[in-house]
């Protein structure tokens, strides 16, 4: 058994966390690892995620969400858990592809 992994009271049941879990992707993931019998905590700050993509996740006693800007402290007992930063980023891509359409629109 991994030492950096925290297990809950079950053998092979992990404890993951996943952060902007609320998106397309951190939804699907958290799902998935529920359906194997995980315990997940998603945090998200809804700012480009939908909630709806986890309301049937919400009843799940394995699953909790908890609303949070990942880039600000966070002081809740979250250690040893495995960590999947599911958060896309999605703005900085947006930025991204509006700065090149933007460029093209001058040329």
């Amino acid at each position: 058994m991994n030492s950096h992994i925290c297990y809950s009271n079950k053998p092979n049941v992990k404890k993951i966390l996943i952060t902007g879990g609320v998106g397309f992707i951190g939804s699907h993931l958290a799902k998935k690892l529920l359906e194997r019998g995980h315990e997940v905590v998603v945090m998200d700050n809804l700012f480009t995620g939908n909630k709806s993509n986890i309301y049937n996740l919400l009843n799940n006693p394995r699953f909790t969400f908890i609303l949070r800007d990942v880039s600000q402290p966070f002081w809740g007992s979250l250690t040893k858990f495995i960590i999947w930063h599911a958060l896309l980023l999605q703005s900085i891509i947006k930025k991204i592809l509006w700065k090149q359409l933007k460029h093209l629109s001058w040329a």
